[in-house]
């Protein structure tokens, strides 16, 4: 029951995001985009990569947070800024992504 109503939350926080993409994209200037999750290996995307960990967790071994930039980086011109605040298992805490948020 957990997963399933974290998976929606996912989609829809996707949906939200490819949308406030088109809404607000200007011409010929890069949309920028921060992406709270397990961590993006520069090599997943072809985007300007800006990382900072929050956690103290040197892994990326989770592929969540590459998918996540690979499905965002499917629109033009974006610099996505890489907020690691989950380990590999998918747990962070609140005052991690408080601060990220910050």
């Amino acid at each position: 029951m957990k997963s399933s109503i974290l998976k929606i939350v996912s989609i829809a926080v996707l949906v939200l995001i490819a949308l406030m993409i088109c809404v607000f994209k200007i011409k010929d200037k890069p949309v920028k985009v921060a992406i709270l999750d397990t961590g993006i290996n520069n090599t997943s995307v072809e985007s300007k990569l800006v990382s900072k960990e929050f956690i103290n967790d040197s892994q990326k071994d989770n592929n969540h947070g590459n998918d996540i930039a690979q499905i965002i980086e499917s629109q033009n011109k974006i610099i996505i800024y890489d907020a690691k605040v989950l380990n590999n298992d998918g747990v962070g805490k609140v005052e991690d992504t408080i601060e990220a948020t910050d």
